[in-house]
């Protein structure tokens, strides 16, 4: 298989369990990614605090070797480097 090839089937099993987690409770979803935001430490802490305040339970997204593909990345509240 090609990197492309992975990263979409990967892809397809991240959405599918995030699918299958927000039938319960919407979720703030935070992608940790190369090309992502960088924020300071307080910053963040702002970010986690105010989805906390919302109740909203946090899920972190770490993709395989090759990345994440934009299926996963447009579905995410955060992209976080």
């Amino acid at each position: 298989f090609s990197s492309e090839k992975l990263k979409a089937l990967e892809a397809e099993k991240i959405i599918e369990k995030i699918n299958s987690l927000e039938k319960k409770n919407k979720l703030f979803k935070i992608i940790l990614d190369e090309k992502g935001k960088q924020f300071s430490s307080i910053e963040f802490a702002n970010i986690l605090e105010d989805a906390k305040n919302q109740a909203l339970p946090i899920l972190f997204i770490i993709g395989g070797s090759f990345g994440l593909d934009n299926k996963v990345k447009h579905c995410a509240d955060l992209c976080f480097s």
